[in-house]
C-alpha cells in the first residue's frame, strides 16, 4: 500500500466495514486474464458467505484456479468532480489477496 498512513489494520475496523458493506468485487483468473465480478455478500462469525448460483462462469473458474481476491468499500465521497485535476476520493475499503 502506498500511503501507510492511510491503512486500517485495527481488527475491529475491519470487521466494522465488512458489516456495513453489501456488494464486494470478486477477482479471478480467466487463464492469463483478470476476471472481476461484483457480488452481494453477508458477513458473519470470522466467514464471507456470497450469492452465487451452483453452476456458472465463476465457478469454473474458481474450480479451475482457487487464487482469488476481493475489495469492497464504504463511505465513498467524491470530492470535487466537475473539477478533473482536483478531484479527490474519501472511502474505507477492505481488500483481501
Amino acid at each position: 500500500m502506498r500511503r501507510k498512513d492511510k491503512e486500517i489494520s485495527d481488527p475491529h475496523k475491519i470487521k466494522a466495514v465488512l458489516k456495513k458493506s453489501h456488494i464486494f468485487h470478486l477477482g479471478l483468473l480467466d487463464g492469463d486474464r483478470p476476471y472481476i465480478v461484483p457480488l452481494n455478500y453477508g458477513y458473519a462469525d470470522n466467514t464471507i458467505y456470497f450469492h452465487c448460483a451452483r453452476e456458472g462462469k465463476k465457478i469454473d473458474l474458481i474450480k479451475a484456479n482457487n487464487t482469488v481476491c476481493f475489495q469492497t468499500e464504504i463511505d465513498v465521497q467524491v470530492l470535487n468532480a466537475d473539477h478533473v485535476p482536483d478531484c479527490t476520493t474519501h472511502y474505507q475499503s477492505v481488500i483481501f489477496p
